[in-house]
C-alpha cells in the first residue's frame, strides 16, 4: 500500500510518497538511484541495505536513510523477510532536517522503539485526500509529526545555533531591556 503526493507547495520540505510493505523472502530493490530522501523503518523481520560498498544488516526497530543520487540496494532476509514502512521527502531544507536528526553524511542507519507511532502516522498519511488544500496541510503536519517521533529517540544532539541564539537574546535584553525583547 502506498501513496504518491508530489505536492511541492511547501518548497523547503514536503512529502513525495509513503507506504507500507510486507516483503517476500529475498525480495530486493535496486540497484537504483533516487532523486529524493527516503526513510525505511523496519516493522518486523530483517534484511540488508547497501550503499557505497557498505552493507547494513538491519532488523525490526531499525531504519535506514536513502540519500538523493546515491546508488542503493536492499533485500529482505530469506528466512525472516522484513516488513517496513517508507516515507520519501524532498525540499530545500530536507538535508538540514536529516542532519538535525544525526542522519546523512555517512550515518545512514538508526534505531527507534516507537514503530507503532510511525506506523500510525504513515497509515494516517495514506488515508488523506491528497488533492485538497486541507489534505496538503494535513500531510505536511504528519510529515513533521513523523520527524518529531524520530527526534525523540535519535535526534539527541542539540540543534546547531540554539545556544548562540539564546546568548544573543540575553545580550540583547541586557542592552535593550523592554524595548526589543518584551
Amino acid at each position: 500500500m502506498c501513496c504518491s503526493c508530489g505536492n511541492q507547495n511547501h518548497k523547503s520540505y514536503f512529502l513525495c510518497f509513503c507506504g507500507v510493505s510486507e516483503c517476500a523472502p529475498n525480495h530486493s530493490f535496486g540497484p537504483v538511484v533516487r532523486p529524493n530522501h527516503i526513510i525505511h523503518y523496519i516493522l518486523h523481520g530483517k534484511g540488508f541495505f547497501e550503499v557505497a560498498e557498505k552493507r547494513y544488516e538491519l532488523g525490526a526497530g531499525q531504519g535506514f536513510l536513502i540519500e538523493p543520487e546515491a546508488v542503493t540496494y536492499y533485500q529482505a532476509d530469506s528466512r525472516d523477510p522484513w516488513s517496513y514502512l517508507w516515507i520519501g521527502f524532498a525540499g530545500d531544507r530536507a538535508a538540514d532536517y536529516m542532519r538535525d536528526l544525526g542522519l546523512g553524511d555517512g550515518q545512514l542507519s538508526f534505531s527507534c522503539k516507537q514503530g507503532e507511532k510511525l506506523q500510525e502516522i504513515v497509515a494516517a498519511m495514506l488515508e488523506i485526500n491528497k488533492s485538497s488544500l486541507a489534505g496538503s496541510y494535513r500531510l505536511q503536519s504528519l510529515l513533521y509529526h513523523f520527524f518529531a517521533v524520530l527526534a525523540e529517540e535519535i535526534g539527541q544532539t542539540p540543534v546547531p545555533g540554539k545556544v548562540q541564539e539564546n546568548l544573543l537574546c540575553r545580550a540583547g535584553r541586557a542592552f535593550y531591556p523592554q524595548q526589543l525583547y518584551p
